[in-house]
């Protein structure tokens, strides 16, 4: 979850080993497990861009700058790694609900040169993203592909869209062993966890 550092200040005045799952504040020298989030949106770039894909958008948490910022670096580095020229165009941000992400979507869509791919924030994001397509008559991955990070879940939770997921599915142990590892409150680790493309057929070459 996202904690403000205050919070967590907070929580170090218990002077317990603590362990933020899914964050990473760097100012508050605190343990931290996360999802290799910079390697997922960079390999789903290549990825795309390995099936033809060279307009390829990315559909953004409105926080991206304080929230999950490597998603984005990611996004940028994978296209600057496959020759892609950056389209502000194509980096939109909104609040992370189905309904805003819809709206970002048929934005994209209304473009001159729409993107022929785009990866998604989640898999929120990707609901919304779906939909505002089928609203508008195209089918995926025939007329366009979609990609979107996955959850901590072991069980896919979309199966129509192609997700970026942890290789590790039991977080919880990794936390646990993560907390045993610390002896006192001074003591932190960060741990990436890898992260791999599970193929549900949401996306396709392009010619």
């Amino acid at each position: 979850s996202y904690f403000e550092p205050e919070f967590v200040e907070n929580l170090k005045k218990l002077k317990k080993p603590i362990a933020i799952v899914d964050h990473k504040i760097k100012e508050s020298a605190t343990s931290s497990i996360n999802i290799n989030s910079y390697k997922g949106s960079y390999e789903a770039v290549k990825y795309l861009n390995r099936l033809g894909h060279t307009k390829i958008a990315y559909i953004n948490h409105h926080r991206w700058k304080k929230i999950n910022r490597e998603r984005a670096e990611g996004y940028f580095s994978g296209l600057k790694s496959s020759g892609i020229e950056f389209n502000e165009l194509y980096h939109k941000t909104c609040k992370p609900n189905a309904k805003d992400a819809g709206i970002a979507m048929a934005e994209l869509l209304n473009l001159p040169t729409p993107p022929t791919a785009v990866l998604c924030f989640d898999e929120g994001f990707a609901l919304g993203a779906y939909r505002a397509c089928n609203t508008k008559g195209m089918l995926i991955p025939k007329d366009i592909s979609i990609i979107a990070f996955g959850g901590f879940s072991s069980q896919r939770n979309n199966p129509i869209i192609n997700t970026i997921d942890l290789v590790e599915k039991n977080i919880g142990k990794v936390a646990l062993d993560l907390l045993s590892q610390i002896s006192n409150e001074k003591e932190y680790k960060d741990i990436l966890l890898d992260v791999e493309i599970t193929d549900n057929g949401s996306c396709s070459k392009i010619n």
